[in-house]
């Protein structure tokens, strides 16, 4: 199996990782320069978040396991839900790093409960019958803009994540607040959690 990084890992982790009989690579100039990797690892204590949810959205040629030394669940979810293949604390143990980094090259996920339960939570409740309005009205990849928005990316990385430009992520958009009657990204963002804007809720009566 062949692991590559851009961010510095432990003499101990790289041992662990060559007495398996793996390749191990480094690559500062970025994940993106390598493509014949099985996985990928990237530590937060030497790289910031925004950087890693670039690389994520670029969506890499393989699966990424991000270590984070201020481990927390918007993190985790945020990781996650832009294409992240497995989280956890870099203070993870060397064996359960090198098991994570086989479960994440498989195509699982690796993730703890906690993070995977609340995602799986936010999920159905997008789902759930009662947010029929507006959401009903919108076009299925409108409904996938709409979630973008709902999790707080900007134009810009929705259209690297659906792989359009951003003109079409505001021509989707425009026609979102028309079919919502939503005003701004936090009004759409409000209807995807369920929860209609005071403003709406008067036009609604």
């Amino acid at each position: 199996m062949r692991i590559a990084t851009p961010t510095f890992i432990s003499q101990a982790m790289r041992q662990a990782i060559t007495a398996r009989e793996w390749e191990f690579r480094v690559e500062p100039l970025g994940l993106h320069a390598m493509t014949d990797c099985d996985a990928g690892l990237i530590s937060l204590a030497s790289t910031s978040l925004d950087s890693v949810l670039s690389l994520l959205i670029d969506e890499p040629a393989y699966p990424i396991l991000v270590l984070d030394p201020s481990m927390s669940l918007e993190n985790g979810k945020l990781i996650l839900r832009a294409g992240g293949a497995g989280y956890d604390s870099d203070q993870l143990s060397i064996a359960d790093c090198v098991h994570a980094l086989e479960v994440v090259a498989s195509g699982e996920l690796w993730a703890s409960r906690a993070i995977l339960h609340s995602l799986i939570r936010g999920m159905l409740e997008i789902e759930s019958p009662h947010r029929n309005f507006p959401m009903r009205a919108l076009s299925p990849r409108e409904i996938e803009v709409a979630r973008y928005v709902a999790a707080g990316l900007p134009n810009k990385r929705i259209a690297l994540r659906m792989a359009v430009t951003e003109r079409t992520v505001k021509a989707h958009l425009s026609s979102i607040f028309q079919k919502t009657d939503a005003s701004d990204r936090l009004e759409l963002a409000l209807l995807m959690r369920g929860e209609l804007p005071e403003r709406i809720r008067i036009n609604l009566q």
